[in-house]
């Protein structure tokens, strides 16, 4: 192999920071650090955010890569994980390539902290903490790459005061601008869903089969949008939660994922087969599991209805860590809500991604209000 190749290949490697074969490697770069620790030697290692206003975390010249992210917050804000936004900016962009409420980016859904245990996303969750949303030690391993600045700052959509943030921001600085390397990118979708037109639902006493078999969905029309992203990259993962406690007739909410690349028209490039199989599960989620790079993190059924209906809450997760979605020119990533969509259910999501920039902004964030369902 040409030496320019393999140098390549061991580049790669080394970026990825994940190969335990390469750990005792020299690398390049110098480490940095950028936290909320009390410069004046005391204890007060947090910062307090007042209601409407914004904060600057960081703002790193480059070139560089953050390598790490951690964050702890206290709040009497019971919805405190989706009325802070946290907001990434790569080389003066103007609009924001993540843009995104707090708790979302750390993939914690139903707007509540949970252990979470994956290779880009860990979370620890304090069991003391007794507060309706939670708290515990929020941790992003995916690389965020910049050539000449990386600007991170947070803005309290909330009435109540942030009482601490604390954060870490680790990060190398690089000999050379990565001019080659994506830009990280995140996108948070709420929506209640609708049960699609003319749909046919199972009578008493008849099997679900003969309505699967009248209700048809082949061109992912009505289908719930986790991304939409226009130009080039790969997209490498998704967490969704599920709210199907107010759905009609309690139906079961699982569907296809149809993701639709470049010029796709009509039938989407990658089909699957059902929700919990896209998330690396079978025959439903049944557990709460989490390895790697798929599983379930808060499964929480009804206990007043009939187990086979599935009504609850749910949030699930899947990373395509060893398997990235790769587009060239446009990238639509997909779900039904039910076969055919026949199911109307509360649904939100966070999408990650790499891209060349520039993006097409992916718009505002509900009003705070809007960003969580409570019963």
């Amino acid at each position: 192999m040409h030496r320019a190749a393999v140098m390549l290949l061991l580049s790669a490697s080394l970026a990825a920071g994940a190969d335990l074969a390469t750990l005792h490697r020299p690398r390049a770069g110098v480490s940095h650090r950028v936290s909320s620790f009390d410069p004046t030697g005391g204890n007060k290692d947090y910062l307090t955010v007042k209601p409407g206003e914004t904060h600057a975390l960081a703002r790193i010249q480059g070139p560089g890569v953050i390598r790490h992210i951690w964050a702890t917050m206290s709040s009497t804000d019971p919805e405190y994980l989706r009325r802070i936004v946290i907001r990434f900016y790569w080389d003066g962009e103007t609009d924001p390539s993540v843009r995104i409420p707090i708790g979302d980016l750390f993939g914690l859904g139903q707007a509540r902290v949970t252990d979470f245990d994956s290779a880009p996303i860990s979370v620890v969750r304090s069991p003391h903490i007794t507060d309706v949303a939670g708290r515990g030690g929020l941790n992003l391993f995916f690389p965020m790459p910049f050539a000449r600045e990386a600007r991170i700052e947070v803005q309290n959509d909330s009435a109540i005061p942030l009482d601490a943030l604390y954060y870490y921001i680790d990060y190398t600085s690089e000999p050379l601008a990565p001019s080659d390397r994506l830009r990280f990118h995140a996108v948070w979708r709420h929506e209640m869903s609708a049960t699609a037109p003319g749909t046919v639902f199972a009578v008493p006493g008849e099997s679900d089969a003969v309505a699967w078999a009248n209700n048809r969905n082949t061109d992912g029309k009505g289908n719930y949008v986790l991304l939409d992203a226009v130009g080039g990259g790969h997209y490498v993962g998704c967490v969704l939660s599920v709210d199907s406690r107010a759905t009609d007739r309690g139906k079961w909410w699982e569907g296809d994922e149809m993701i639709f690349i470049d010029d796709d028209a009509g039938v989407a490039r990658l089909l699957g087969t059902g929700t919990e199989d896209y998330f690396g599960l079978a025959y439903g989620f049944r557990k709460v599991v989490m390895h790697p790079y798929h599983g379930v993190t808060l499964l929480e059924k009804r206990p007043d209805v009939d187990a086979r209906y599935f009504d609850g809450l749910y949030t699930t997760y899947r990373f395509h860590v060893a398997d990235p979605v790769v587009f060239k020119k446009r990238i639509r990533v997909t779900l039904e809500h039910g076969h055919a969509n026949e199911a109307a259910v509360r649904l939100d999501s966070t999408a990650y991604w790499y891209q060349a920039e520039p993006h097409r902004p992916q718009g505002l964030l509900p009003p705070p209000d809007q960003r969580v369902w409570r019963e």
